[in-house]
């Protein structure tokens, strides 16, 4: 994991494990598809109200669960919205130094990145059981730290901090399978790659890059690795931006910084910064972050720069801390969130007879 002095004397390069995400859903790219996708109904500017229970046939979204990767111990701990934490039916074995994960609406299973140069992925249900990968599953990782779901093509886009010959990562692609795609881009500009998000309002992918050798701090792409060129310069984001998301109730990129000072700063798609109101109180060494459709607010995970440092904190679009009931207890080496629907079925008749969706929901023991 990153201390406060490596990163302050950017000594990056010598650290070998920490995620960034936060997306989908990411940093947090997961979250970018959960509200994207799953029947959700958008505004004419493609931007969803906060707050807005995302509706599906026969069922809805409502309540949703917290899933953080914990480096230190090798684990994945499962919180409410309110930061209680869930004991699940599973125990998400497999793990080691997990770094990054990302929900799949489409399978609903979640993919683990597990760096430190064991540079493998896992798959799991909801509920922390682990799913068999065919052999040779992924490929070509390298400290993976961040992870996308695209809906558009169901390919998951890895972003490698540095990859196993030494070479200092890139962008790597795979379906959910986990056979890595030919794209006929080249992720141009993407070096020692931290975090990515998937933005449904564009299809573009957004790489945040650490920033040693004067490679622009963050990259947009296509879903083919093709350089975009926008309008902005992602004007105050300089060396280490660390976690990327983007929020669907706004339409804003938000991008954490932990190099030096722990910072969180917004921009429109294009790169141009934006003013917020509030100033992310708490925030220390900010990894991994994710926008949450069901009450609106932004998780952030704090790795504190220790083992015993990592804290989630929560806040409005705007920045404002808030309050909430529960302590995120368990929290180790923290880096990663993602955030999981609770999916409520909706009984229907068929013929006479009652039928209930099939899709999968956690088992939460209790």
């Amino acid at each position: 994991m990153r201390s406060p002095m490596d990163l302050e004397k950017g000594g990056l390069e010598q650290m070998r494990f920490s995620k960034p995400a936060g997306y989908v859903l990411g940093v947090c790219a997961a979250i970018a598809v959960l509200a994207g996708c799953g029947g959700s109904v958008p505004t004419s500017s493609g931007v969803i109200p906060a707050g807005q229970a995302k509706h599906v046939k026969h069922g809805s979204y409502g309540p949703q669960l917290l899933y953080v990767t914990n480096g230190g111990n090798s684990t994945i701990t499962v919180y409410d919205e309110q930061g209680n934490q869930q004991t699940l039916s599973g125990s998400f074995p497999g793990l080691y130094y997990p770094s990054s994960l990302v929900y799949d609406p489409n399978n609903q299973l979640i993919y683990v990145g597990n760096g430190n140069n064991a540079n493998y992925m896992t798959a799991y249900d909801t509920s922390g059981n682990q799913q068999t990968l065919q052999q040779g599953a992924f490929p070509n990782l390298g400290d993976p730290y961040g992870i996308a779901y695209d809906p558009s093509n169901s390919h998951l886009y890895v972003t490698n901090y540095q990859l196993g010959n030494g070479n200092y990562g890139g962008i790597t692609v795979y379906d959910e399978s986990g056979n890595e795609q030919t794209l006929s881009g080249s992720f141009f500009g993407a070096y020692q790659t931290n975090d990515i998000a998937y933005d449904p309002n564009n299809g573009f992918l957004y790489n945040t890059n650490y920033g040693c050798c004067g490679q622009a701090p963050v990259t947009v792409y296509d879903q083919y690795g093709t350089l975009q060129n926008l309008s902005g310069s992602w004007s105050g984001v300089t060396h280490g931006p660390f976690a990327i998301m983007y929020n669907p109730s706004n339409g804003f990129i938000y991008v954490s910084q932990l190099s030096y000072y722990s910072s969180i700063l917004a921009f429109d798609e294009n790169g141009n910064p934006q003013t917020l109101s509030g100033s992310w109180s708490g925030i220390n060494f900010p990894e991994g972050m994710a926008y949450d459709p069901n009450n609106g607010l932004i998780y952030v995970v704090n790795s504190g720069g220790g083992q015993t440092g990592s804290t989630i904190t929560a806040y409005d679009n705007e920045g404002n801390q808030q309050t909430l009931s529960g302590s995120f207890p368990g929290l180790s080496y923290s880096s990663e969130i993602s955030i999981v629907p609770v999916y409520t079925p909706r009984h229907r008749k068929h013929h006479g007879l009652s039928k209930q969706h099939t899709m999968t929901t956690p088992i939460v023991s209790h």
